[in-house]
């Protein structure tokens, strides 16, 4: 197996591109007008972004490719819900509290930038980051089944950890909302 992990460079230059393209479509799509709070919100919220992308992504995993080597289904998607929380819970140590919680609190700064800036329904909050949610495990299982190697299992326990933290970070926008009002 090859893994290729990220350089300061290319982090970079993924903040960059990621920096551009959000900028242009605040600036001319939404015609929004630029101040140095938001303009600096948009800086951490961009780096969030690049985070999350480092995070879910990489290191990106080459397993032996064209070997012919099989893995059965259940090396890269565990569809049991709850199974891998249980474990975490039962074999609690270091990496399964990174695990857990890290995918509880994952998607919380998402939730905080949209319902800060934009007024969403909780029907529209629970579709977007169910959405997201499993749009992160289809790209991970997407890339390790055409790679042939299982390096970031698609997990429904991942779904519902990531649900959770974004749901429950909404009881704290108004809080959030007039700390941020008093900067």
């Amino acid at each position: 197996m090859i893994t290729i992990g990220i350089g300061w460079l290319s982090i970079i230059g993924l903040f960059i591109i990621i920096s551009l393209i959000f900028w242009g479509i605040s600036l001319f799509v939404q015609k929004r007008k630029p101040n140095l709070k938001r303009i600096l919100t948009d800086f951490v919220f961009i780096l969030y972004l690049v985070g999350l992308v480092l995070v879910t992504m990489f290191p990106l995993s080459f397993g032996p490719l064209f070997s012919g080597m099989n893995h059965p289904f259940e090396a890269y998607v565990q569809l049991v819900p709850f199974r891998s929380i249980l474990e975490y819970l039962t074999d609690l140590n270091l990496h399964s509290c990174i695990q857990l919680f890290g995918n509880i609190f994952m998607l919380a700064p998402l939730a905080i930038y949209i319902n800060a800036f934009y007024n969403w329904s909780f029907k529209k909050n629970l579709i977007f980051v169910c959405l997201f949610s499993f749009g992160i495990e289809f790209v991970q299982g997407t890339w390790d089944f055409f790679n042939h190697w299982p390096y970031k299992k698609v997990d429904i326990d991942d779904v519902f950890s990531n649900m959770t933290g974004y749901l429950l970070t909404l009881f704290f926008i108004p809080r959030i909302k007039k700390l941020y009002d008093k900067l």
